[in-house]
Formats: structure tokens, C-alpha cells, sequence
């Protein structure tokens, strides 16, 4: 990392002052261990933007995009994301809002009749989704057997 990238790095982090007191170690050493994890957390979930797949209103029967993807090297479950502004958004980095196969939000904020038409898609189609997270279907077997909550 060159000087101009670590300065960049310090100042984003003294903006934040919550997550530098839960940051606060004991070592260095850990201190190291929780910043590494965090960057590989970070670096996995930008490679999965190249494999994320959106689906609008014609596929979902919900009127925002969703994104799926497959589990890359991420470390949590699977999950969808919805699309929150612009609703019909095609872009994975724009407002979105994430939300488990046990139907937590898990990040963003989530509309309550939004939430409910996400949790039952995610019901609805969750062995299609959870094959495709797992890699045992392809983008065009996904499609095939999604099934619309209209």
C-alpha cells in the first residue's frame, strides 16, 4: 500500500469514530488480524460484483430489481439484495439493502411491504437460490426455475 493510499485509509477511519472504539485491542498483533479480515471480506465482495445477477418485476413479481449471486469467497450466508433507490436500479452499488435466507435485513434499510415480498421470494425459490449459491446451476437454469410471487 503506497503512503497516499494509507493516508486515505486513516482519514476514512478517523471519520468513523464508532467503529474505531470497537476496534480498540489489546495488540497490535489483533489489531492486524481484524484489519486483514476485514480487507479480504471487502475485496470478496467486490470480485462477486462481476457474478451477480438482477432480476426485475417480470422475473421476481417484485416491483424493485433483485441481485443473487453465487458465494464466492465471502464469508457470510446467502442473501439477496434489493434494489432500494432507484428501485429499478440494474447497478449492484447503488442504494440496495440485503437480506438473509432467515429473512433478517442484514444491511440497509428494507420498506415493510418490500420486506415481505423479498422474504417470500426468498421462500419460494430458496432451493433454486441456494443451488445457484452453491454452484450446482448456471445463470439460465436459475432463470428457468425462479418462481414469481405474483
Amino acid at each position: 500500500m503506497n503512503a497516499h493510499a494509507k493516508e486515505q485509509l486513516v482519514d476514512w477511519l478517523l471519520q468513523m469514530p464508532d467503529i474505531l472504539d470497537e476496534l480498540r485491542v489489546e495488540s497490535l498483533d489483533t489489531m492486524q488480524v481484524i484489519l486483514v479480515d476485514a480487507v479480504h471480506d471487502a475485496v470478496a465482495e467486490q470480485e462477486l460484483l462481476a457474478e451477480i445477477l438482477s432480476y426485475r418485476q417480470n422475473v421476481t413479481g417484485i416491483h424493485n430489481t433483485l441481485f443473487m449471486s453465487p458465494k464466492g469467497q465471502v464469508k457470510h450466508g446467502p442473501r439477496v439484495k434489493v434494489a432500494i433507490d432507484p428501485p429499478t436500479s440494474l447497478n449492484p452499488v447503488s442504494q440496495t439493502a440485503s437480506i438473509d435466507f432467515d429473512g433478517q435485513v442484514v444491511v440497509g434499510d428494507v420498506p415493510p411491504a418490500l420486506f415481505a415480498q423479498v422474504r417470500q421470494f426468498i421462500e419460494l425459490n430458496r432451493q433454486a437460490l441456494l443451488d445457484y449459491w452453491n454452484y450446482q446451476t448456471d445463470t439460465d437454469q436459475l432463470r428457468a426455475s425462479l418462481k414469481s410471487i405474483d
